[in-house]
């Protein structure tokens, strides 16, 4: 007599095909597998098994019984689905490092459609072949070996390996692939632990530096760039580590410099060294840099389109000037249109109005994009000031130029080097452009990355929203006063995105905003530069003097580093630190509860209103 497919057959596939969707995923992206902490890479694995057979008994098992049609092929019918879910996370993991979490799903949309289209592989596609063969394998095995002694034992380790993994000293705490697919899409309604209070003070002193570091006083600069056309250029995925003039440590022996416009210009400016996203997301964090605001952990972006906050356009506009934003890409990714319109900005113009020759689903070429920002400043009436912001696309994935680059190799560096020296030839054509109408000399150009870009320096870190490590948070921060030569200088403490704005009034000599979060860079007070992401893991962390600082909020586990001795981030010293890790774990905590309480309560509430419609 044929057998049924019931609940041990139903988990038994469920389980099978995870485990070799995450087997998959920890070879491909080199995880290490060594010890009893192997173990901690399936506890997930093991504790939704154990959910979906008590789900099958307790839910499924009374409708079998009463609905005998039904019965026969709803075990069948839910073990489909998981398993077809599963192969198609294994893929995602194949690439990203991560199942499928709530954050990405949200971010999966048309812009991507070149992204997500050059990802597929045969690698990928294997992965889901393993997959599914994994959960054909288990199933068989089920039934061909299946006892009740057998099935208690075998649900038995699963309860051990659920219970005991999240406790064991194991690498998988601070990588998300020992995420299982199913579970990467419930996130908790506070993933932020208790603490007791700090003694570190009030919202703004909550980011000073506890760590000695170089303070150099530039309030000598402030108001430099009076009655000066403001430039401020917010660069795609640009990771200081592809920047000769940014690098700690080169990734490369290549001495060919992918941006030497860039490269040219920081000669002349103010460079600092250690500027951190506060969000290594491209739109979300556009609130810490147009805003000084920092986001609340486990909020989709859409909760800021009705915020009332102080922004830098908004803070121009009122100040006189004329004020622009000229995108690459497009403003409905993401959210991005309500971060952006009604913010200060009198003329957004994004890749459907600038338009072009060379589009991709991401966008338009940033030549393109060049010249109609060009086009602009020839529109400005004789004496009239702008604020213009150019976002450029260059550096996204899939790093597709269109025109060829310098670096001849087959790898994906090479194609992201070559990426961004496009985006650099537009940036060249924009500076010659300004320079040939006279302006040049008279325009503060800020230059700031949005985030870094992975390369898989660290286990399943590709891409830049996932991880909190150094290629993701670190980006290059250049101003320039090309009429100028008192910015030629470097500085090499932590700055986060959150103080460019202020640091733009500053040198502008307009009032500083109350509500911003930053503070000026010209003011001689160090600061520690505070991020988090939310995409894959739950993550916090800080840079404070040398060191660096991670927290995963879920599992509790911090690491710490010198990047003095260890720019790699390669040697988590915690262990040796507890002190420090508990002040920093403390810190970092109170900071996300503040931002997501400020969002609760509306105490953010700000200029939006008096300034943002004010031209």
């Amino acid at each position: 007599m044929k057998r049924g497919f019931g609940v041990c057959e139903a988990t038994a596939a469920f389980l099978g095909a995870a485990v070799a969707s995450k087997a998959w995923g920890l070879v491909r992206h080199d995880a290490p597998l060594d010890g009893v902490g192997v173990v901690g890479w399936f506890g997930e694995d093991a504790a939704v098994a154990l959910l979906l057979a008590v789900f099958l008994v307790v839910v499924v098992g009374p409708v079998r019984r009463r609905l005998p049609r039904v019965g026969r092929v709803l075990p069948a019918t839910i073990a489909v689905g998981l398993v077809l879910f599963t192969a198609i996370n294994a893929a995602v993991v194949s690439e990203l490092g991560t199942p499928l979490t709530p954050a990405m799903l949200r971010g999966a949309g048309s812009a991507l459609d070149d992204s997500i289209a050059g990802a597929v592989s045969v690698g990928s596609l294997l992965s889901m072949v393993v997959v599914v063969a994994g959960a054909g394998l288990a199933v068989a095995g089920v039934r061909r070996f299946a006892t009740p002694t057998a099935t208690a034992v075998a649900l038995s380790a699963l309860l051990v390996i659920a219970v005991v993994a999240p406790t064991l000293p194991s690498p998988a705490h601070r990588s998300a692939l020992h995420r299982n697919a199913i579970a990467a899409l419930w996130i908790p309604s506070d993933r932020m632990p208790s603490c007791a209070p700090s003694t570190v003070g009030a919202e703004k002193n909550a980011i000073r530096a506890t760590e000695l570091s170089e303070a150099r006083d530039l309030r000598s600069l402030s108001g430099i760039a009076r009655d000066r056309d403001v430039l401020f250029l917010i660069l795609e995925s640009t990771a200081p580590e592809a920047l000769p003039f940014a690098a700690r440590v080169a990734l490369s022996d290549d001495a060919t410099d992918p941006t030497p416009n860039l490269t040219a210009l920081a000669k002349r400016s103010l460079v600092f060294e250690n500027a951190y996203a506060t969000y290594p997301e491209s739109v979300k964090g556009l609130t810490a840099l147009l805003m000084s605001h920092a986001p609340a952990i486990d909020t989709p972006v859409e909760a800021y389109h009705d915020r009332e906050l102080a922004t830098l356009p908004a803070a121009f506009a009122s100040a006189g000037y004329r004020t622009a934003l000229f995108h690459s890409g497009r403003f409905d990714y993401l959210g991005m249109r309500g971060i952006v319109e009604g913010r200060g900005y009198e003329t957004l113009e994004d890749a459907s109005a600038i338009g072009g020759e060379v589009e991709s689903s991401f966008g338009v070429s940033d030549r393109e994009t060049a010249a109609r920002v060009l086009t602009y400043f020839d529109s400005l009436s004789p004496g009239e000031r702008a604020f213009v912001t150019y976002m450029p696309i260059s550096g996204h994935h899939p790093y597709d130029s269109p025109e060829a680059g310098p670096f001849t190799g087959s790898e994906e560096w090479d194609s992201y080097r070559n990426a961004l020296h496009y985006g650099d030839r537009a940036l060249g054509d924009l500076l010659d452009g300004l320079e040939a109408r006279g302006r040049l000399d008279d325009t503060l150009i800020v230059a700031v990355g949005d985030h870094g870009q992975a390369f898989r320096r660290h286990v399943g870190n590709y891409g830049h929203t996932f991880y909190l490590y150094e290629e993701n948070v670190h980006v290059p921060l250049v101003i320039a006063l090309p009429g100028s030569d008192e910015m030629a200088t470097r500085i090499p403490r932590p700055v986060s995105h959150l103080d460019v704005a202020p640091t733009v009034l500053d040198l502008c000599g307009l009032p500083a905003l109350p509500a911003f979060e930053g503070e000026s860079l010209l003011e001689p007070t160090p600061r520690a530069a505070l991020f988090f992401t939310d995409y894959a893991l739950p993550l916090v962390g800080l840079r404070d003097g040398d060191w660096k600082f991670v927290h995963t909020l879920d599992a509790g586990v911090s690491e710490l580093y010198d990047l003095r001795v260890d720019p790699w981030e390669r040697e988590d010293v915690s262990g040796e630190q507890p002190e420090r890790v508990e002040r920093y774990e403390r810190r970092c905590v109170e900071w996300l509860r503040r931002q997501s309480e400020q969002l609760t309560d509306g105490s953010a509430r700000s200029l939006r209103g008096a300034t943002a419609r004010g031209r």
